[in-house]
């Protein structure tokens, strides 16, 4: 079972070295995209390869994807990889902005809208609050919750008060820094508190699956 586990955080509440950590996250994600390396500038090949792609795969776009087939003209498919490159490089700087203090992530993914895109990091908009999915664990619960990020545990008391659970302890992993140690202890209880206290209760939520 690779059940995972979820840390959702409001994004005004998360702490600066770990935003650094996620702006670089997102920075090396966004620019490894095939058709935007950054620093490699061969926008001719690229086309080339983007048109290619969608000549060869034209009934997938079509019949599977519902892609119009007008939108798979020359021209419209060129426009399009323009667009994605531009959205690209604007979002980059932005998030450049928020690693050096002069954007807010808060502003900076209710500026592109987030939570409506497909993507890394996870993004949820609820009750006029942006959540964000830290893309990494400190542990690992290999169980499958009906848990979401509205409804997750979400003060440092219930999120280890569950842990501690006795059927659980067989499942449940603390694997940062080379610990790789099984079931709930002292140690690991105290990191627990010392990783999810440092955003406040209710302000993070946990759920696994």
């Amino acid at each position: 079972m690779s059940a995972w586990t979820w840390t959702v955080v409001k994004a005004k509440h998360i702490p600066n070295d770990i935003l650094i950590k996620l702006c670089d996250y997102i920075i090396e994600n966004r620019t490894s995209v095939w058709y935007y390396k950054e620093g490699i500038v061969d926008f001719d090949d690229t086309l080339s390869k983007w048109l290619k792609m969608h000549q060869d795969d034209y009934d997938y776009f079509v019949k599977d994807c519902g892609v119009p087939p007008e939108h798979m003209t020359k021209e419209y498919l060129t426009d399009e990889l323009i667009k994605r490159i531009d959205d690209i490089k604007l979002y980059v700087d932005d998030i450049k902005l928020v690693k050096e203090g002069k954007l807010t992530l808060d502003e900076c993914f209710r500026k592109y809208k987030a939570w409506k895109k497909l993507g890394t990091p996870s993004c949820y908009y609820i009750k006029n609050t942006v959540w964000v999915g830290l893309p990494y664990e400190i542990f690992r619960l290999r169980e499958y919750s009906d848990m979401g990020v509205e409804d997750g545990l979400q003060t440092v008391d219930d999120l280890i008060d569950y842990l501690k659970n006795e059927n659980k302890q067989s499942q449940l992993r603390w694997f940062e820094n080379g610990n790789t140690r099984e079931g709930m202890f002292p140690e690991f209880e105290q990191r627990l508190r010392e990783y999810y206290g440092q955003f406040g209760d209710h302000n993070f939520s946990v759920h696994f699956g």
